[in-house]
């Protein structure tokens, strides 16, 4: 049943931190929005492949492959997420690979692989393509269950290699089984965002250090799963994080934020789910200001998304998803909000 759990938390959809981009923030956003997405389509997908894996009889000490391709199209009515409002048609692809190995009975190896590639058709200098790698170890210590590892998450612009990145992030979390069909658990991580090419700024706006940007992150994360009947899950998430760059320019990227969400899926019939997410993420800048004022910003970022999935078989599932996002801050050039209208098909091989 462990699994079971462990599943439903990749299934809910999870919302990474955003990071703004000083006076061009809609990059940053991009990027950030890019890791979001990537997270949501996989959360759709996984789920098929845990069930299965749940219901397979395997012996206790053999590996555990599953792997997935998913196909998506849509509409961003906010490409690049700021007042203008301009939209474009999208596709993207994605390909996940989940690798179990038992060790001992206690003891288990984890891996995970993604690689989403996303297509804008006329804003082109927003399509990227992300490779995302974790390792683990994970051991049961009854009634809990902790593990370690280390995730690695590649984001290269094919037409805007500024916003090239790696995020290293260093992880240790501890889960239990509540109730039978409760599980909880609380993770800390480290993480250390490494830009490619882009410097970090001096002491003014225009200006830029020698060295490449870095930003450093802190974070405690805390979820929350329930598994209430065959038809019904629910999931809750809320972290903290703080997030230290060597920018100096009034450390202008440097925040403490604190996010909270919600989601479920719900069989209506048989084969078809209602699957659904909402989201609050609230970041308190340190120094910087509100443009031409002198109090700091703060943002408020909303973000919900509603959709239905179609099981059409073992190997193939359809899905339609109405997602929606709004930042409402102090300051009104930073304020924006976006539709996006995604259908894709996944098959499991």
């Amino acid at each position: 049943m462990r699994r079971i759990y462990l599943g439903l938390f990749i299934f809910s959809c999870v919302y990474l931190l955003a990071v703004p981009e000083c006076f061009s923030q809609g990059q940053e956003e991009r990027e950030e929005k890019m890791i979001r997405e990537m997270e949501r389509l996989k959360a759709q997908e996984v789920e098929n492949a845990y069930k299965a894996a749940e219901n397979t009889q395997r012996r206790p000490l053999t590996p555990r492959v599953s792997c997935r391709v998913s196909v998506f199209s849509g509409y961003d009515s906010n490409v690049n997420l700021d007042t203008k409002r301009k939209g474009d048609v999208f596709e993207s692809i994605l390909f996940s690979l989940d690798y179990r190995k038992p060790i001992t009975e206690d003891i288990k190896f984890t891996f995970d692989y993604d690689l989403y590639a996303l297509n804008y058709n006329e804003y082109t200098d927003t399509s990227s393509i992300l490779d995302h790698f974790r390792l683990g170890l994970q051991k049961k210590f009854y009634p809990f269950v902790i593990g370690t590892g280390y995730d690695l998450g590649m984001l290269y612009y094919p037409y805007n290699e500024d916003g090239d990145f790696l995020l290293h992030k260093g992880f240790v979390y501890l889960g239990q089984d509540i109730l039978k069909r409760i599980y909880h658990q609380i993770q800390f991580e480290a993480g250390l965002k490494d830009y490619t090419n882009k410097k970090a700024l001096l002491d003014t706006i225009d200006t830029y250090q020698d060295e490449k940007r870095q930003d450093k992150r802190l974070g405690v994360e805390y979820r929350l799963g329930s598994l209430v009947n065959r038809r019904l899950r629910l999931s809750f998430r809320t972290m903290f994080l703080v997030n230290d760059s060597n920018a100096r320019y009034v450390d202008f990227y440097d925040y403490k934020a604190y996010q909270a969400s919600s989601g479920f899926d719900y069989a209506i019939l048989g084969n078809l789910y209602l699957i659904s997410n909402f989201s609050y993420l609230r970041k308190n800048y340190n120094s910087r200001t509100v443009t031409l004022k002198d109090y700091r910003q703060r943002d408020n970022l909303y973000a919900g998304s509603l959709g239905l999935k179609c099981k059409v078989n073992e190997k193939n599932s359809m899905s339609l998803v109405y997602s929606y996002r709004e930042n409402s801050s102090n300051d009104s050039l930073e304020e924006y909000s976006g539709n996006m209208i995604t259908c894709g098909w996944q098959y499991n091989f």
